[in-house]
């Protein structure tokens, strides 16, 4: 009897210790914001997988911040033929 709930205690710490780590890596609030934004700060036209490096983000993670910082005016989004031109 004593075992198993020695068993059912260590599983609970084990799930309790799994939830924490994944809390303690989240990013703080608009740090990913802030880093795709000072990728930016030299004015070119840059695509999500040309910042991702620059910012040290997932492609991914940039393209869906990019998507809500031009639905919010916080940049400009230009189609492919307008950032190439000189």
């Amino acid at each position: 009897m004593i075992d198993d709930l020695r068993k059912q205690i260590q599983e609970r710490l084990d799930q309790l210790l799994a939830e924490a780590e994944k809390l303690r890596r989240r990013t703080a609030p608009r740090a990913t914001r802030t880093r795709v934004l000072s990728a930016l700060t030299d004015g070119k036209a840059m695509t999500a997988g040309e910042v991702a490096p620059a910012a040290g983000l997932a492609s991914g993670t940039v393209s869906t911040t990019l998507s809500k910082l031009a639905k919010s005016g916080g940049v400009l989004r230009l189609s492919a033929a307008t950032a190439s031109r000189p």
